[in-house]
């Protein structure tokens, strides 16, 4: 877990660097010894693209996720290495047994809290409600009762649609 720790310790620790002084270093001697050991690290990514915060094409990571990635990367001076997987399962299957350093754009579940650690959050994306205009039906969460909804199989979604929507159908695509 300390390697999916590192990144999101960094980054979290970079903006409280800038403003205390600049020859402090966020990282602990374990994660600075760690990194000596794991100039490039390996990040899971899936298959399909999220633009504007992910996308892969031609062995180019791209979006708002990878300049992140790569501005703290530079600043740990190590390189990383992108590794696709088919779906979001099979990352988080991958993830668990340690076959990928970290991953990007993944939200926290009860599910995933059982072999992973979370950073705090760089980016907050809200599900949203989206519904024909000229319904007035689904416009908020007292029509959706007894809605279908479609969402994302096997992401936090499904988590947020169970909780917040319990009578609703889920739809897994």
């Amino acid at each position: 877990m300390f390697r999916w720790l590192l990144l999101g310790i960094w980054l979290a620790a970079t903006s409280m660097a800038q403003a205390s002084d600049a020859t402090m270093s966020p990282l602990s001697p374990d994660e600075k010894a760690w990194l000596d050991h794991h100039k490039t690290i390996t990040v899971g990514i899936v298959r399909e693209n999220w633009p504007p915060y992910q996308t892969y094409s031609h062995g180019r990571l791209e979006g708002l996720s990878a300049d992140y990635l790569r501005a703290i990367t530079g600043e740990l001076h190590i390189d990383f290495e992108p590794k696709v997987y088919p779906s979001l399962l099979a990352l988080m299957a991958a993830l668990c047994r340690g076959d990928v350093d970290l991953v990007m754009n993944v939200n926290m579940t009860p599910g995933r809290t059982q072999c992973l650690a979370f950073s705090e959050p760089y980016l907050d994306v809200p599900p949203v409600i989206v519904a024909r205009k000229d319904s007035t039906r689904y416009h908020n969460d007292n029509g959706l009762g007894n809605a279908r909804i479609a969402y994302e199989k096997d992401t936090a979604t499904e988590n947020w649609i169970e909780r917040r929507l319990p009578s609703a159908t889920g739809m897994p695509v």
